[in-house]
């Protein structure tokens, strides 16, 4: 959101004992009226704070402070200042300067990172990677996904096994969503959507679909924004991510107004982590709708290249999610990277607030 425009502030019929207002984005329009809600004369003992609503899949309980919101509210502790037109230019100078302070005291400090992993391992020759995932969980609370991958896709019938790990992790606060190739498109819909609706039918607390090898060229975006809406049909709180592996259009998060993916993953590779870098685009969103895969990083001295080198390369890139392994080709994502507990340390100590 970019105030450019004036700001229509809606006077509280209601309010509740905090006195909240809420600005929503059709509010910010060309002036209508002559009162105006801001911080330029709060009196003394008032709370004034910002709390921003981020796109892309962000838990009801976390924020992060930038400005791309979708709600800007203020709260006071007495009833909320009415300003007259004199003070417009004050208070949206006074916003300006708040939005930038926030983008850069938060997103030093308090925007998280999130691990995703490609659980390509089956659970039952691979259990201890599976645990692996558990015990992250439990170290980073609402901050671990995994893409179950049990045969391409879900295979041809349930496995107890895998509902079990599906399950262990849930518990634990963890996701689990479930691999669906495309093709790049050339794969037609509804067998994509068979895919979908096999996944739901076989593990019905699945939180979401993976779908890989995604088209990154113009004129997709329509076959990938059905698909996102057909998951959503299944569970509207499901986690969609598009896998290009690679830097895509803008018009591959949003198609006309409305979400193609909630999470993208804009980085798939063995080499260049340290030089892996976003399109400019992506500057106007939160981290969290993007998503980065280093494989092949292999666990150092602190002082030379390593997993938290490349990690840190994500941060300043606006990724919010990622997963660095030492696994190489042909499959780097058949079992858990060696130095996991590591990695999850580092991000735990990494964003703190």
């Amino acid at each position: 959101m970019v105030l450019s425009n004036l700001i229509q502030a809606r006077e509280i019929k209601n309010p509740s004992k905090d006195n909240v207002a809420t600005w929503h984005p059709k509010d910010i329009e060309p002036f209508v009226g002559p009162k105006f809600v801001g911080p330029g004369k709060l009196p003394s003992g008032w709370k004034f704070s910002s709390r921003f609503r981020l796109p892309g899949y962000v838990p009801e309980n976390s924020f992060s402070m930038g400005f791309d919101p979708s709600v800007v509210e203020l709260l006071a502790r007495k009833n909320l200042k009415i300003m007259n037109r004199k003070m417009l230019s004050l208070a949206l100078l006074f916003f300006q300067v708040l939005s930038l302070a926030c983008q850069l005291v938060w997103s030093q400090r308090c925007e998280k990172m999130r691990i995703m992993v490609p659980a390509y391992f089956d659970p039952t020759s691979n259990s201890q990677a599976w645990s692996s995932l558990n015990s992250a969980a439990t170290t980073l609370p609402n901050r671990i996904v995994a893409i179950a991958n049990p045969s391409n896709g879900p295979g041809s019938a349930a496995q107890s096994s895998y509902q079990n790990v599906i399950t262990a992790l849930q518990r634990q606060t963890g996701l689990v969503i479930g691999y669906v190739s495309t093709n790049y498109s050339n794969r037609a819909s509804n067998l994509v959507q068979d895919d979908v609706d096999t996944w739901y039918r076989f593990y019905p607390t699945i939180n979401g679909i993976f779908f890989d090898e995604v088209a990154n060229t113009d004129g997709k975006q329509p076959y990938y924004q059905s698909l996102y809406n057909y998951v959503k049909s299944k569970n509207s709180s499901s986690l969609v991510v598009n896998n290009p592996g690679a830097p895509t259009l803008e018009t591959y998060l949003f198609y006309n107004g409305s979400r193609v993916a909630d999470v993208i993953c804009i980085f798939e590779s063995g080499v260049g982590g340290l030089s892996m870098t976003q399109s400019s685009w992506t500057s106007k969103y939160s981290r969290y709708n993007f998503y980065a895969l280093f494989y092949n990083v292999t666990d150092v001295n602190v002082s030379s290249f390593d997993y938290g080198d490349v990690i840190d390369r994500a941060y300043q890139q606006n990724v919010g999610w990622v997963y660095v392994t030492n696994d190489s080709l042909p499959n780097p994502w058949d079992t858990i990277a060696s130095y996991f507990s590591g990695e999850v340390d580092y991000i735990k100590n990494d964003n703190q607030c």
